[in-house]
């Protein structure tokens, strides 16, 4: 049986733009972000739907033998799903980030970590390629 990603409640610092969200994107957020302007949004969720599966390819299932290289990946993930409102995808990137830019090797804790990670990067996947789905539709 494949594990679920948890429901999380979105961080103080977007909390003016939702409290709580049980999806894997707050879409209502990113959107305000961008003045409600669709055609922004949409292409910004392309772009996740393009660059995030080659993002996942990067980061190694154990410790990376290169720190920076992993951290700049990581930092690159935090700012895209961000953008597109992928919240949980975004927290975990950042803590992927510090981790790796800390020093302080911890392999049990990265690779928990990065299954987290791999849980709600799937979620928000299929949300982000819901979304376009039905802005096509309607």
């Amino acid at each position: 049986m494949e594990a679920q990603p948890e429901t999380e409640t979105v961080p103080q610092e977007t909390a003016g733009c939702a409290i709580e969200t049980s999806g894997a994107i707050d879409s209502a957020c990113a959107l305000a972000r961008m003045s409600d302007n669709w055609g922004i949004y949409c292409r910004a969720i392309q772009l996740f739907l393009r660059d995030a599966p080659k993002l996942m390819e990067l980061y190694p299932a154990q410790w990376p033998s290169d720190p920076e290289e992993t951290r700049r990946n990581y930092h690159s993930l935090k700012g895209m799903s961000s953008t597109v409102g992928a919240n949980r995808v975004s927290e975990l990137a950042a803590e992927l980030e510090q981790l790796v830019k800390g020093g302080q090797r911890d392999d049990a804790r990265y690779q928990a970590l990065l299954e987290q990670l791999r849980l709600h990067i799937k979620a928000a996947y299929a949300e982000a390629e819901e979304l376009l789905q039905r802005r096509d539709v309607g």
